[in-house]
């Protein structure tokens, strides 16, 4: 009926779940979304981490070199067009034998690779070094053991190249690899295609599943040229930490909500347009973090642009921004969004305050 269509339409799924308990956030709450609430604060404690370990290696640069970072072209030396962060995205791929083949697709083969690498200062090499050693070292453990507990194994980890430079010899290890779609249509719409998909949780069905790129065996023959921007670097953070907070919670949930009675219960008490709703919620939480299109991704084309101005803005934290408040923006309604900030500030601050830090372990910390 009427009540039934607008529950689904205009309630989220915290007001249905409200109305299912009778105006109390209750053992319904917790059973569904629970744990997925629970991940969402590890989520944003695992992010935090990551940006106290990664700041340093870019306090090392002055603000005006920050702003000349994706700008300045250093590649005069050797008779090429480049900036600083573009030679610095070509070192982290020398870095790996897969990396390597890629920037082959440019036309550079190792030695003129190397030739880019030298364009760098000892300081580009320890921020270099420190992307490796977080996606090494830290990271990868953490997908290992979810892709062991899920999957029953794990794709073969990336294997290092020494990388030289300046007289010493650097480990070298993985960076994602991800293509400018903007320049090759065809790969636009599959890239598109990929993420409705994810959205969609994988299908047609009532599945979802998180996006597992960074969990995905590298495709051989890829004849697409690599990105060289270190926006590369946060996106492939984010949705790594995004799939290791949310793949299991996300299973278990859809279990549940899949269950005959559940569904039975759920239709019965709020009716079937709600419980599809509280579906699409999932599969909404399963979806990779994207930067979203239109008025924000407008207002924030320069951030974006330089990464390490970005990062390093002293506003809270860029991943977090970048996967917090603009992903929150754009799955929920922008005027909601906008209503519940002004009101955060309104004289029921305290009042709101004191709502988030009973809500949020990651508040109270």
């Amino acid at each position: 009926d009427l009540g039934d269509k607008f529950a689904g339409e205009f309630l989220n799924a915290e007001t249905i779940i409200n109305l299912l308990e009778g105006g109390n956030f209750g053992l319904v709450h917790e059973s569904l979304f629970g744990r997925m609430s629970h991940r969402a604060e590890w989520k944003a404690t695992r992010l935090g981490e990551i940006y106290h370990q990664v700041a340093p290696l870019f306090e090392q640069y002055s603000l005006k070199e920050r702003y000349a970072f994706s700008r300045a072209d250093i590649g005069a030396p050797i008779g090429m067009s480049l900036t600083r962060e573009n030679a610095l995205v070509v070192a982290l791929l020398h870095g790996n034998k897969e990396g390597r083949e890629r920037l082959s697709n440019y036309g550079w083969g190792v030695e003129k690779q190397q030739q880019i690498v030298n364009l760098l200062d000892e300081r580009d090499m320890k921020v270099a070094q420190g992307i490796w050693a977080l996606f090494d070292n830290d990271l990868w453990p953490e997908l290992k053991a979810l892709n062991d507990r899920t999957r029953g194994k794990s794709p073969p980890k990336v294997e290092a190249e020494s990388v030289k430079h300046g007289g010493k010899t650097y480990r070298g290890g993985y960076f994602r690899l991800k293509y400018d779609t903007n320049l090759d249509e065809r790969a636009h719409r599959l890239d598109e295609g990929t993420a409705v998909k994810e959205l969609l949780g994988g299908g047609l069905g009532m599945s979802a599943k998180t996006g597992q790129g960074a969990s995905t065996e590298r495709k051989q023959n890829v004849t697409m040229r690599p990105r060289l921007d270190l926006g590369v670097f946060s996106e492939a953070v984010a949705e790594t930490v995004h799939d290791i907070a949310y793949r299991e919670a996300v299973a278990d949930t859809i279990r549940m909500l899949n269950d005959t009675r559940v569904q039975n219960t759920i239709k019965t008490a709020a009716g079937t347009p709600a419980y599809r709703a509280l579906v699409t919620r999932v599969r909404e939480i399963a979806a990779p973090p994207r930067n979203p299109s239109g008025f924000i991704e407008k207002t924030l084309t320069i951030a974006r642009k330089n990464t390490i101005v970005t990062l390093m803005s002293g506003v809270n934290t860029a991943l977090q921004n970048f996967t917090g408040f603009v992903s929150a923006a754009s799955r929920v309604n922008p005027g909601r969004l906008t209503k519940e900030i002004a009101l955060f500030y309104s004289p029921k601050m305290t009042e709101r305050y004191e709502f988030a830090m009973s809500q949020s372990e990651y508040m109270r910390n």
